[in-house]
């Protein structure tokens, strides 16, 4: 109550002018946010669509076509499901895109089990299929006789820097010690990892893997004849010679 009569009354504040600014904020926000759950939904309907499309390309016959659905799926965002199905199928259409993945994600946690996967595949990895071969096939080899020395190619690893030494090995050599100098010496199929697949050549820059000719029991020992590094990936190869 006003004490002093000559004084005129004051005024509240009013806010009724801010009403329509509110609601118009308001409206504005509703709008946003129902435009952003739109579009989020829609982006999803799109990968799932192209999810059911790109399928038949992942279960094709075909080394190349599967090569390109992996790419695919890899693109749209559904990179487990991809090291799944590689690793289900011990697929080597995949290893082009899991190497390039582990290179750009260096040090990620995401990283360890790309490479794992990686490294799955190059240690038993199916035949390549219907992918035409860069070269023409060499003759077939003659089946060695018990008893003789045979010849092939196994995966030694993936073998990291001179400093972290090898992160997988699958004969029993040092843990640090650099694939050149494993040419010459005799090791042993390590017991830890189990027996090991033999093929008449490494991978072919395509990725392209030999039928396993022979396998290796542990505590088999073979001969390095000579190693090779497979698309300077770290994933390594040697020649070896073994008793049949």
């Amino acid at each position: 109550m006003n004490d002093n009569p000559t004084e005129p009354a004051k005024k509240e504040p009013s806010f009724r002018f801010l009403t329509p600014i509110i609601a118009t904020l308001i409206a504005s926000l509703v709008a946003t946010y129902a435009t952003y759950t739109y579009n989020q939904r829609q982006m999803q309907l799109a990968r799932i669509e192209a999810l059911d499309k790109y399928r038949i390309y992942i279960n094709s016959e075909n080394r190349a076509e599967r090569e390109y659905g992996y790419f695919v799926f890899e693109e749209l965002g559904y990179r487990t499901l991809v090291d799944k199905i590689a690793e289900v199928r011990d697929d080597p259409a995949a290893l082009k895109i899991l190497i390039s993945r582990a290179d750009r994600d260096t040090g990620s946690a995401e990283n360890v089990r790309t490479v794992e996967v990686a490294d799955r595949i190059m240690r038993q990895a199916n035949p390549s299929d219907q992918l035409p071969l860069p070269f023409p096939s060499p003759p077939p080899v003659p089946m060695p006789e018990a008893g003789k020395h045979e010849d092939g190619w196994v995966y030694l690893g993936h073998f990291v820097s001179e400093k972290s030494g090898w992160k997988t090995r699958y004969l029993n050599f040092p843990v640090n010690e650099p694939p050149a100098n494993l040419v010459g010496k005799t090791f042993e199929v390590r017991r830890e990892t189990g027996a090991l697949n033999v093929r008449a050549a490494m991978p072919s820059i395509f990725g392209q893997f030999a039928a396993v000719q022979e396998v290796l029991a542990e505590g088999s020992r073979v001969e390095i004849l000579d190693q090779q590094e497979w698309q300077s990936s770290g994933y390594m190869w040697a020649k070896v010679r073994f008793d049949n």
